[in-house]
């Protein structure tokens, strides 16, 4: 094979100006001079290719620099930059982003400055319970003609709750309808807590003050059955408070139960709430144990820990449950705030109470009537009150 015809060939004549003519000539004395020349040149293609990359590279750094120095868009950088053949570069302008001014505080008129000054004598008078003070300033607002806030109503209503002023609690209620001013959450808890510290003159306005909270649009929350049971346990009221917590319950906002049932956790109830949760809960469970169901037993009583002379909450639920119910709990010490109640002890409580309802054939099938067995125990409960 001769020089001339490897240099005429198809990969000799793909060969540049890199690959010189004695490495031609010696790769055709090679025994394999085409694949030898093949590899050459696309080694040679891949530098050349590698060279114009870098070449980009460092050209769209140098616009980069340009732009961050000059600050004026990318069009001015890029605006000068030519392809092959002397046509301009079609490039895509975006502008720089503009410095963000900061926002300019608001201006308040006098007006606004004047009862923004009364809402906070407002706020302290709520902080001291200064009832009298506040009904006062709410006076004045209307007077100057100046806009009462939602704010301003309820830190009144929260100095009335301050002082358990109830009538005057609601006849804030009453104003502020007249007033177009639509009450919330707050204004309604601050004249049911306003009811809780009067519980024996005011617990017959809260069925209706409840009922009020679903008229304006709202659904009551937890602080508001919390306060609204409270209130009718002090007064005696067990049925309206219980009815009150089965009520909260079917709207999930009470859940007392945990570890799958093996626990009643009561530590962040108030004691007078946590007295109607037993009773119900406690009920419902010895009436379901004594129709022998499967899958439930006894279970514990959370109360919290404390020292021993502190422990008002567990004494209290331990005496409901071993004087009205007439189960044996076994306590354990006041730091731990548990009690135990054993399953035995609540499948005889279901059946006494099935064999005073005269539907002890119903409970011992799992068909035990819930009516009875709660007007059986509100017979006890007032037995034991008259003692």
């Amino acid at each position: 094979m001769s020089r001339a015809w490897w240099l005429n060939s198809p990969a000799g004549s793909r060969l540049d100006d890199s690959v010189v003519i004695a490495d031609a000539a010696a790769m055709s004395a090679s025994p394999h001079p085409l694949a030898r020349g093949r590899h050459q040149v696309r080694t040679s293609q891949r530098r050349r290719l590698a060279a114009t990359f870098v070449a980009m590279l460092s050209t769209v750094a140098a616009q980069l620099a340009v732009i961050a120095t000059s600050g004026n868009g990318m069009g001015t950088a890029f605006g000068k930059m030519k392809l092959r053949g002397g046509q301009k570069a079609q490039v895509t302008t975006f502008p720089m982003p503009s410095q963000r001014q900061p926002r300019q505080p608001k201006v308040l008129s006098e007006e606004e400055l004047e009862r923004l000054a009364v809402e906070e004598e407002l706020e302290e008078c709520a902080a001291r319970g200064r009832w009298e003070r506040s009904l006062a300033l709410l006076e004045d607002l209307h007077s100057r003609r100046l806009k009462r806030t939602i704010r301003a109503w309820n830190f009144a209503a929260n100095a009335c709750a301050m002082e358990g002023q109830w009538r005057q609690a609601f006849s804030l209620l009453s104003t502020m309808e007249n007033a177009t001013v639509k009450p919330d959450h707050m204004t309604f808890r601050s004249v049911l807590e306003a009811c809780d510290l009067d519980f024996v003159n005011s617990h017959h306005q809260v069925d209706g003050l409840m009922m009020d909270i679903k008229r304006h649009g709202f659904l009551p929350v937890l602080d508001h059955y919390e306060k609204a049971i409270s209130v009718m346990a002090k007064a005696k009221q067990l049925d309206q408070a219980t009815a009150y917590y089965e009520e909260a319950s079917k709207f999930g906002l009470f859940n007392v139960w945990s570890e799958k049932g093996r626990s009643l956790d009561v530590r962040e109830l108030p004691t007078q709430v946590a007295e109607v949760v037993l009773r119900s809960e406690l009920e419902k469970r010895a009436v379901w144990n004594a129709g022998g169901k499967a899958g439930r037993g006894g279970f514990n009583v959370l109360t919290g820990g404390s020292a021993k002379s502190t422990a008002l909450k567990q004494k209290a639920l331990v005496r409901i449950m071993e004087e009205e119910y007439g189960l044996k709990v076994r306590l354990e010490p006041a730091k731990f705030g548990r009690c135990l109640v054993k399953n035995d002890e609540l499948v005889r409580a279901g059946r006494e109470v099935a064999e005073q309802t005269g539907d002890a054939k119903g409970v011992r099938s799992g068909r035990g009537n819930w009516q009875r067995t709660r007007t059986a125990n509100k017979r006890r409960r007032e037995v034991y009150e008259k003692q």
